[in-house]
This record gives C-alpha cells, sequence and structure tokens, in this order.
C-alpha cells in the first residue's frame, strides 16, 4: 500500500473521528480540545496498517469515553488497569448504537459499580494510533465529568467480574496518581467539585 491510499485510509477515519466529537459538542456546551496524543496498540493488538477504514474500525473502536467521577469531597473514582497497570479513570470503546456519553455511563457501571450522573464534558481529543507508517489513524475521545448517582459505594463485585480493572479507590487531589491521563484538567475539576466553584 503506498502513501497515497494511506492518506485516502486516514481521511476517512479522520472525518468519522470529526463526526462523533462534533455530535458531542452540539449536545454539550463550552467542550475543550485538547491537542492529540500518540499511542501504540496494545499488547495482542495487530500494528498493520489496515486495508480499509472499515478494518480499522472491527479492529480498534469507534470512539472512547469515560468519566471523571467526582464525590462531594472532591475525590476522584479510578479504576487500576489490569492492561496498562496504571490507576486510570474509567472509560473504555464505544459499542455500536451506543452515544459516546451512553459508553461512559456503561463502561463506569460495569468497572465499578457506581452509576454515574453526567454533568458536561471536561474535555475532547484524538488519539492517533501509531501503525508503523508515518498516517497515524484517529480515536476519538470524550471525557465526561459526573456525579456519582445514589452514593459514592463502590462494587468490589463490579472488580471481580469486569476483568479489565484489579483494583478501585477515591483519591482527592492531594493524592490523584501521576498516570492519570489529562491529570492537570482533572486536578483542576476535582479542586472545583471540592471548593464548590
Amino acid at each position: 500500500m503506498d502513501a497515497t491510499e494511506r492518506t485516502q485510509i486516514r481521511d476517512v477515519v479522520v472525518d468519522e473521528a470529526e463526526g462523533v466529537l462534533a455530535g458531542v459538542e452540539e449536545r454539550w456546551n463550552d467542550v475543550p480540545r485538547m491537542d492529540p496524543f500518540t499511542v501504540e496498540p496494545l499488547p495482542g493488538q495487530d500494528d498493520a496498517f489496515p486495508g480499509s477504514p472499515d478494518e480499522f474500525f472491527d479492529r480498534f473502536y469507534p470512539y472512547a469515553a469515560g468519566t471523571v467521577v467526582t464525590d462531594d469531597d472532591g475525590r476522584v473514582l479510578c479504576v487500576r488497569s489490569e492492561i496498562r497497570e496504571v490507576w486510570e479513570t474509567p472509560g473504555g470503546a464505544g459499542e455500536d448504537g451506543e452515544t459516546p456519553a451512553e459508553t461512559a455511563r456503561r463502561e463506569t457501571r460495569e468497572e465499578t459499580g457506581v452509576d454515574p450522573e453526567l454533568t458536561g464534558v471536561l474535555l475532547t481529543r484524538l488519539m492517533e494510533i501509531h501503525l508503523g507508517e508515518p498516517e497515524k489513524l484517529p480515536v476519538p475521545v470524550v471525557v465526561f465529568t459526573a456525579d456519582p448517582a445514589g452514593g459514592a459505594v463502590l462494587d468490589d463485585d463490579a472488580v471481580a467480574d469486569h476483568g479489565e480493572v484489579t483494583d478501585l479507590a477515591w483519591f482527592g487531589p492531594e493524592e490523584l496518581p501521576e498516570a492519570i491521563r489529562e491529570r492537570e484538567q482533572v486536578l483542576a475539576h476535582q479542586r472545583a467539585v471540592r471548593d464548590g466553584t
């Protein structure tokens, strides 16, 4: 496959990604967009450049969505990822027929047992997947803010049943793990919640 064919595939994937983000921006007000960031495929994922946009969407996912769930004390709910071996906010891949908001709620419930009540969008950005060629392929990422509907009780059975999560905990601003993506934005949000601003 030559550079022209790869660029054509990238153009289609970019259009799809921008469409997802435009839908989120239309539904929610004041959606900050961060600069793209580059990742390598996860261990076990095929790292060859796809032969078509459909092959890329089948192999990866249309978007990723998650939540920054914050309790009244400004603590953020985090999960320990078995795959990446770091603490992160709950979230995951979108499924057919879901909106990013539905994905964020489902993934948070599945990973933690906490039912998130979405309050806004913390940020959006493109996650550029490097597949061995200069043309990286983007997956849109949407991070919502949320309150824990019905309280902040964690469900240890959610961890046992999920398989990709090895632990979960609440972290205050002074305790937030360094590896959290978008840490600066998460810290600013949790301090605003804690201070009531």
